[in-house]
């Protein structure tokens, strides 16, 4: 009993650890993970992003290019097709009767009567089919 004594007294009260300072030490490094994670991850996400964010000029330039001329050639084959629509000629009977019978406005009877080259039977058969 007295070496159970002698040692308590020789433990001074800085030695004895309150289980509040046990838990705060077991925390503090799990955070220190969770940060160091953390930034790491960040590290990953920031080279991805960087990669991703390099284009050559050289690419970048030829496919604008391509873009425009795929959009200047597409301009100028509509423009062709509405000259020869509207080379097309078509009787307002036609335009009147097709308006009436599939219901729609003149305008859209005069369209389909130029795309078959003013055919009414043809225009018929296409919106029946």
């Amino acid at each position: 009993m007295a070496k159970n004594q002698d040692a308590a007294k020789a433990a001074s009260p800085d030695d004895h650890v309150s289980d509040d300072e046990v838990e705060v030490e077991e925390t503090q490094p799990v955070k220190k993970t969770a940060m160091n994670e953390s930034k790491e991850a960040d590290k990953v996400t920031d080279y991805a992003e960087e990669k991703d964010a390099t284009v050559d000029e050289g690419t970048l330039k030829a496919a604008m290019t391509l873009i425009s001329a795929n959009r200047k050639k597409e301009k100028e084959l509509n423009e062709k097709r509405a000259k020869e629509l509207k080379a097309v000629s078509v009787k307002k009977e036609d335009i009147s009767l097709l308006s009436t019978e599939l219901e729609v406005d003149s305008s859209e009877a005069e369209q389909m009567l130029r795309e078959h080259n003013g055919d009414v039977l043809a225009v018929i058969r296409t919106v029946v089919a």
